[in-house]
């Protein structure tokens, strides 16, 4: 499902008084004669007052009356063009609702502040909204969301070059997985800071604070296989994916890519897709990344290829989502990313078969590492039967790995929740019963991680962790299963991922 504009719930809608003036601005913007906002330093005055009434009722505890005030602050704000009071009136009032608000509810304020944010250029605000979004995260248990929040905030300033903010971020990011004690993401993490650290001059204070953090981090990461991070470039995977879905359920086939900027500055490029048979009919652009639909060309729409122009912020990585629809019995779509650091291919092969059984993995990928930049595989699972049903799945990986399971359905906010914990296989043997194992979804409580499913795709993220050295071209093979509920012993393999070490480089 896609969730490119999510609206503010019933418990974040403003108090009578100003709501339907501010309401009404959450889509559109006021006009403002240029120029005529900073001649009158409006942003200066109001952000000083908006912080005074939000203290103030934080304060004292008269939460109501101060969203009251930020309200009629954020629609002055909204009607005289003042974009930055506007966000951080809005933001103000957020923090005040989240005594009494849900959490879904605050999400969706969130996101839509994020969104309006960044389509401003608004650098500073948007990752205080992620910083406060982490906040909120951690406290509720969410350790992950919280890492992902405060990525933003690390991308959103390193692309504006507020590089000694960035790193904040990124030690904010380090104590997590710290605390947390997840040493994989922990080392990622000080490889991505590394890169900061040599390209840029720091100021003293952040330069302490790097000092004592990475005085804590080191001991968690000593054990691990070391790591090198790779040059930096864009990075599209995976290089090849299958897609296997039912003709006869008119089935549309979908594959994920991760275009994943690597480096330490915002890079901007071309994507184009070009399918073999069919015609690009749709690109779509959201918050959720990048939706592309294919279909059957004919005279009227040949088969012809599709471009768009992306700006990708350091660290960020898009999700781009390829359809293709019926009819038709198979297709490839090529994917080319074109940026000043040269190109990416990738590729999507599509075959829309019939007798598929009740339920399956339609979709498998071949991967590389990337040190520093875990790439997660991605499986959707189709059940072509009548009402809800429990599925187990499993996976195994062919050399220790450590294997964590996300279900990407799980969440509605792209920007923090992409997916949401389903399990655990802390050794990568396929079972979940181990002292380090996590089962956190196991509906039918058989031991194998589950989840529900019906007449919809279901998705899933499976980040693989290797446990032991992988030799350059050596090649990881990962195995997903499902088993059928009347058949609890015979588990059925749909599909095989492989996860590449990069070949060593020749000697000149």
């Amino acid at each position: 499902m896609r969730t490119d504009s999510l609206p503010i719930r019933r418990g974040l809608i403003l108090l009578a008084c100003a709501g339907a003036a501010l309401s009404r601005g959450w889509a559109q913007e006021a006009e403002l004669p240029a120029g005529m906002g900073s001649l009158l330093g409006l942003s200066s005055t109001r952000l000083l007052e908006i912080e005074e009434r939000y203290r103030a009722a934080d304060s004292s505890g008269d939460w109501q009356r101060g969203m009251t005030e930020l309200a009629e602050l954020a629609r002055t704000a909204r009607e005289s063009g003042d974009h930055s009071a506007w966000i951080g009136a809005e933001l103000a009032w957020v923090k005040l609702a989240s005594h009494e608000s849900d959490e879904e509810e605050l999400a969706d304020a969130l996101q839509e502040l994020v969104d309006r944010a960044r389509e401003w250029g608004l650098s500073r605000q948007e990752a205080e909204i992620f910083t406060y979004w982490a906040g909120l995260l951690e406290g509720q248990g969410e350790w992950l969301m919280a890492l992902r929040a405060h990525d933003g905030a690390a991308q959103v300033t390193l692309g504006d070059g507020m590089v000694n903010r960035a790193l904040q971020s990124l030690l904010e990011m380090s104590r997590l997985c710290r605390e947390n004690e997840h040493p994989w993401r922990l080392q990622q993490v000080w490889l991505r800071i590394g890169q900061v650290e040599s390209s840029a001059v720091l100021d003293k204070s952040t330069r302490a604070q790097l000092e004592a953090e990475r005085a804590l981090a080191e001991p968690l990461m000593a054990p691990l296989v070391p790591l090198t991070a790779a040059a930096a470039h864009v990075d599209l995977q995976p290089a090849a994916s299958a897609v296997k879905v039912s003709a006869t359920h008119a089935e549309v086939g979908r594959a994920r890519f991760l275009l994943t900027n690597e480096s330490t500055a915002t890079v901007r490029g071309t994507l184009k897709a070009e399918a073999k048979t069919g015609t690009v009919k749709k690109w779509e652009s959201g918050s959720s990344g990048q939706w592309l639909t294919v279909g059957p060309a004919n005279s009227k729409t040949p088969a012809t290829p599709a471009r768009r122009d992306l700006s990708l912020r350091p660290g960020e990585r898009l999700s781009v989502y390829v359809e293709r629809e019926m009819p038709g019995t198979q297709d490839t779509v090529n994917l080319t990313w074109s940026g000043p650091a040269g190109d990416a291919a990738a590729k999507a092969e599509y075959l829309f078969a019939a007798g598929e059984p009740l339920s399956s993995i339609t979709s498998a990928g071949s991967f590389t590492l990337r040190p520093g930049w875990s790439v997660p595989f991605y499986h959707e699972i189709n059940h072509r039967g009548p009402g809800v049903r429990v599925e187990d799945f499993q996976f195994e990986a062919s050399v220790p790995c450590r294997l964590e399971i996300l279900d990407v359905d799980g969440g509605s906010h792209p920007s923090v929740d992409a997916g949401r914990l389903l399990a655990v296989d802390a050794d990568g043997d396929g079972v979940f019963t181990g002292p380090d194992d996590l089962l956190v979804s196991d509906i039918n409580a058989d031991k194998s991680p589950d989840l529900l499913i019906a007449d919809r795709s279901r998705s899933l993220e499976i980040f693989a962790w290797p446990l032991v050295p992988v030799a350059p071209g050596e090649s990881i093979t990962l195995t997903a299963r499902l088993r059928r509920p009347e058949e609890p012993g015979a588990w059925r393999t749909d599909a095989e991922n492989s996860l590449s070490a990069p070949a060593a480089k020749k000697s000149r």
